[in-house]
């Protein structure tokens, strides 16, 4: 059964893109319609008022956020809904440690190679300057994740990455 709108919250332009690529597709399957807003920039006021919003019309909420240097998932979650209390815990999904490590974890083994990305010790420490400072290429890490999404699998990144299985398991 269809559901109404949902609402991807996304930190940044390579998240959105990230979003666009790959959980949109399985987001139209489940909703009628799918909205992604990014908040990184978003003053907090505006946020919150976008959230109250949204809870108000009863649309659903994803939103996702890198974990950075939170020592845990829970305590990452915690720091978000003290900050946004309109947040519903169930609602966040942390990115481990950041977007990029989702990218290279549906990609196969020999493309990575060909940027010169080595995911060696596992995607869940990959980070954008761990991807800047491997790529072998002339390109622009924006080229390179655009190349990555046109490679991307599902089913690896799952296997891959927990936190994007979270996600995908309990949302898509």
């Amino acid at each position: 059964m269809e559901k109404g709108t949902v609402y991807v919250f996304v930190e940044g332009d390579d998240d959105q893109r990230f979003v666009e690529a790959v959980l949109c597709v399985l987001l139209r399957q489940k909703y009628t319609s799918v909205k992604i807003w990014q908040y990184s920039e978003k003053p907090k006021t505006k946020i919150k008022d976008f959230l109250r919003t949204i809870l108000q019309m009863e649309a659903d909420v994803i939103f996702i956020a890198d974990m950075d240097n939170a020592p845990c998932f829970t305590k990452k979650k915690e720091d978000l809904v003290t900050r946004y209390p309109e947040l519903n815990p169930t609602t966040i999904f942390v990115v481990k440690p950041e977007i990029e490590g989702w990218y290279v974890s549906g990609v196969a083994a020999d493309k990575l190679n060909q940027f010169g990305i080595d995911i060696g010790g596992g995607v869940d420490s990959f980070t954008k300057e761990r991807l800047d400072s491997s790529l072998n290429t002339d390109m622009v890490r924006t080229e390179v994740l655009i190349e990555l999404l046109r490679e991307f699998s599902i089913n690896q990144a799952k296997a891959r990455s927990s936190s994007f299985a979270y996600l995908i398991d309990r949302r898509c």
